[in-house]
């Protein structure tokens, strides 16, 4: 078994960073694996002593409410006046309260309460993960507006921010109104769009939802960029994993956000449908190391200045990649241009005027 007291002096450890006033998710989050290291060290055996009733049970719907809200601070103090409070309703019978005491002055934690703190860290552990998860998408999404910004000659503070939930986006508008441009959509993982002034927003929203999935369902995608889409935390829940709508199949008319779901929360048609979409995704993986046309195309654009390139669809007899300087950014290359490559393997830079027609028979398709 283990005793209590080594629980309790772990999670009062390192709390210098830990208070309202300064809520430090990191120092939080270090102090609970190593909680939930020693509970997991342990076999605890059961002890029918233990009775989780009145105050017990109200600790863990506090808790609940707490995580839900994203009061961390109140969270951390409800496990740990779980560890430490050992009432029970006074209305309980006698005899099971003085073994509910006897029990705790023995200072062991048996299987039972072993079990409920595990849980417990472990949602605790999931919100943390996702909260930071936001913040530093934050991070890089005021960085893609930044960018995007100084290449329209415009200031950040000239636009205000809007959640678009149902396409998992953020929706920055200028605060006043100008010809040409409408707005700029940068969704969570990073893609972005700029809205013009010709349509209503509901347009570009639209757009920008069609762009995700046309670009699911054509790009052909890196080993570790397919790595990195099903990346898992401590915890096995998906880091950034979202499945468009209508796939892997147009079974699945609504997108599928996991990012944070840990895998014992997965509804059985949520294994199926993220199942089949890993199957999919990595049958579009491009070996480097064994296609030679691939190393070939990439050695191109490498030589034109460009990061990489990015398989965009079959048009005109060639096969189109887009160049791209840096595939954590947007790109900003002026008139708009592609990579071509012919039914002979010849590799060639297009005009403007083949890009912008590519563009246009693109959408119209």
């Amino acid at each position: 078994m283990i005793n209590r007291s080594e629980i309790i002096n772990i999670m009062k450890e390192d709390k210098t960073n830990i208070s309202r006033d300064n809520v430090d998710l990191y120092a939080i989050k270090k102090i609970l694996e190593k909680t939930l290291e020693k509970l997991n060290s342990v076999e605890c055996i059961t002890d029918t002593r233990f009775i989780p009733y009145g105050r017990m049970e109200l600790l863990i719907d506090e808790f609940e409410n707490n995580i839900k809200d994203n009061k961390f601070i109140d969270a951390y103090y409800n496990i740990s006046d779980y560890l430490s409070d050992s009432r029970i309703s006074l209305n309980n019978n006698p005899e099971i309260v003085d073994k509910n005491k006897e029990y705790y002055n023995e200072d062991k934690i048996c299987k039972e309460e072993q079990s409920i703190i595990i849980e417990m860290i472990n949602k605790y552990l999931s919100a943390i993960n996702n909260a930071l998860e936001k913040k530093n998408m934050n991070t890089n999404k005021k960085e893609i507006l930044k960018n995007i910004c100084d290449n329209l000659n415009e200031s950040v503070d000239n636009f205000e921010m809007s959640r678009l939930e149902e396409i998992n986006a953020d929706i920055f508008t200028l605060k006043y109104t100008q010809r040409g441009l409408g707005g700029i959509i940068i969704g969570d993982d990073g893609s972005s769009l700029v809205c013009g002034s010709m349509y209503p927003i509901s347009h570009y929203i639209e757009e920008f939802k069609n762009e995700k999935n046309k670009v699911a369902n054509d790009k052909i995608i890196t080993e570790d960029e397919y790595h990195n889409l099903f990346e898992t935390d401590d915890n096995d829940a998906f880091v950034r994993l979202i499945i468009p709508a209508n796939e892997p199949t147009n079974d699945y008319p609504t997108e599928l956000n996991l990012i944070g779901k840990l895998p014992q929360e997965f509804t059985t048609d949520e294994i199926i449908r993220m199942k089949k979409y890993s199957q999919k995704m990595y049958g579009k993986i491009v070996n480097d190391n064994n296609d030679e046309l691939n190393q070939k195309i990439q050695s191109f654009a490498k030589q034109h200045g460009y990061q990489k390139a990015v398989y965009l669809n079959d048009w005109n007899g060639y096969k189109c990649y887009e160049p791209v300087y840096d595939e954590t950014q947007p790109s900003y290359t002026g008139l708009p241009i592609i990579i071509l490559v012919d039914d002979q393997n010849n590799i060639r830079m297009s005009t403007s005027d083949e890009a912008f027609q590519q563009i246009r028979d693109t959408e119209n398709n």
